[in-house]
């Protein structure tokens, strides 16, 4: 094994993969190795297929100083979905973690002052009275005010979007939409951080962050190893040329060494952008593809819902809803859009 890999690697190159499956998953990132275990757990013949030689994506852990491993990408765990942890079984397939408290530690500049903040609300009140009285008895008020915001939009993570294209109300959702995308820059980036912040939550206690026992990496093999237990396979260094493609349905994939795999169903754990302009020979949206959107128009209005324009070709990544973070989300949901033909 290479030195600078997380050990989950093992057991994968060596292996050819069959020429046909029912699914292929391209990208072995946590998104397409959890949309892998869906499928597989539904009884489908799945092969998963990743580039690199270590499986995770932005979920992974390499040693890069000799004898020290590090969460290259994503470092923290908060978002993954609960329902994701339970139908796998991740705790049993060895995914452990360490509850993050204090949170965040934030010294102030050539100054003895700090602020240091954590689970307990009354010390956190205690260190922000250290600079405003006023702000501290604000802060359960605020913090009360964000949990009535976030509640509601949790259960979205977990579903399907719904489209509201036709609604009587898409029409004043585009003007609130305009009037925000009229303003500051940034507002759109710096509420969508604030969700991501506060959305999560590990042991059953909301916007909490964990550190992972192995780093992120153990999450990915966590995942990894709950799809193999239900049959998946998984292969690294196997990357993906090209996503075939006839008479507008999917027929499977073309390896960069020209073996071809068919397959019925293809998932892409790509980026909108490169399983459309990099993997499929054609122009499917004739035109760029705008990846800020959100929910019902991810990654574009009209074909959201992890369906394509190609029968059989779906997207399980980050950019599709709920979007970025170590979720498992679009994985899970992909994988059910998939299932449904």
């Amino acid at each position: 094994m290479r030195r600078g890999i997380y050990t989950f690697r093992r057991g994968f190159a060596s292996k050819t993969p069959r020429d046909v499956y029912d699914a292929i998953v391209v990208g072995g990132g946590h998104n397409g190795l959890t949309a892998a275990a869906y499928l597989a757990r539904a009884g489908k013949r799945v092969c998963v297929l990743e580039r690199r030689e270590v499986l995770g994506g932005a979920a992974v852990t390499e040693e890069i100083v000799p004898g020290f491993k590090f969460s290259r990408a994503s470092y923290l765990l908060s978002l993954i979905r609960p329902i994701v942890i339970k139908d796998l079984n991740l705790k049993d397939h060895g995914l452990r973690h360490h509850i993050r408290n204090p949170s965040s530690f934030t010294p102030v500049r050539n100054s003895k002052d700090s602020l240091l903040l954590g689970l307990d609300m009354q010390e956190n009140c205690n260190e922000i009275g250290k600079f405003s009285k006023r702000d501290a008895e604000a802060f359960p008020k605020y913090e009360a005010f964000i949990e009535r915001i976030v509640r509601p939009l949790e259960p979205m993570m977990d579903e399907v979007p719904i489209d509201i294209q036709h609604s009587s109300k898409w029409e004043l959702f585009l003007k609130s939409w305009k009037v925000i995308r009229r303003g500051e820059q940034n507002i759109g980036s710096t509420v969508y951080v604030l969700l991501h912040h506060v959305l999560g939550g590990m042991d059953n206690r909301s916007g909490t962050w964990a550190y992972v026992i192995g780093g992120m990496g153990a999450v990915s093999s966590a995942i990894a190893k709950s799809a193999q237990n239900h049959g998946a396979e998984i292969f690294t260094e196997q990357e993906v040329d090209t996503i075939l493609v006839e008479n507008s349905a999917v027929q499977g994939i073309r390896l960069s060494n020209g073996k071809e795999i068919h397959a019925g169903i293809v998932l892409s754990n790509a980026t909108p952008r490169v399983t459309f302009e990099k993997l499929i020979d054609q122009n499917i949206f004739h035109g760029s593809m705008s990846l800020d959107q959100l929910y019902f128009t991810r990654p574009i209005s009209h074909h959201s819902n992890y369906r394509t324009p190609i029968r059989g070709l779906f997207l399980c990544g980050s950019g599709a809803h709920p979007g970025g973070g170590v979720t498992g989300a679009p994985g899970r949901l992909g994988a059910h859009v998939a299932l449904q033909g």
